[in-house]
Order: structure tokens, then sequence, then C-alpha cells
């Protein structure tokens, strides 16, 4: 379990009138697939496996968000093939918050 700040989500997202600054999320942990099996979807279906994970238990222990750290090299593989959202406070850091909303 991790939290993910307020102001690193969009005003869509944020709960109007809410006092906190952090809502609970979901850490999606390091991974890596071996240079001999990529480009076989393999990060893909890991990462599919673990929201499904999050979505099962994600209401039970009122978490609304899952959320990883990647580098610039691997943010449109998270966005395009896995639903996740740069945080806007990224900017140029050298690992960048990205989010995905579970309800």
């Amino acid at each position: 379990m991790t939290s993910i700040a307020t102001k690193e989500l969009p005003s869509k997202e944020r709960v109007d009138e809410s006092t906190t600054k952090y809502y609970p999320a979901m850490l999606l942990g390091q991974m890596g697939i071996n240079k001999k099996h990529r480009g076989k979807k393999i990060g893909r279906m890991v990462t599919h496996f673990c929201t499904g994970l999050a979505l099962n238990i994600g209401k039970r222990v009122a978490c609304r968000y899952l959320v990883l750290q990647t580098d610039v090299k691997h943010l449109e593989f998270y966005q395009k093939y896995c639903a996740f959202t740069p945080s806007e406070k990224s900017g140029n850091k050298p690992l960048i918050m990205m989010y995905r909303r579970l309800y």
C-alpha cells in the first residue's frame, strides 16, 4: 500500500470539499522482463494480472488507485497498453508517477 498526493491528480479526480492531501493507493512494484523474453507481451500480461488483483480487493481495502513509478522510456507502454495516466506533477523527474483509477 501507498498513497498518491491529491495535487498529483487532475481536478476531475479529486473529491470535492475534501481536506485530505493523499488518497490510498496500491503500489505496483518494480518489474522487469528478461531480455530473451521481451516482445512476447509478458509485461502487459503481468500488469493486467496485477490490475485485476487490485480491482478485486480495492473496494474491500478502501483503495481507489493503483500507482507505479516508471522512467520516460516505459511511459508510453503503461499509457497505451495498461491504461495508466501520468501524474500532473511529474515534471522532469527521473521517475514518473502514474496512476490508474480502480473504481
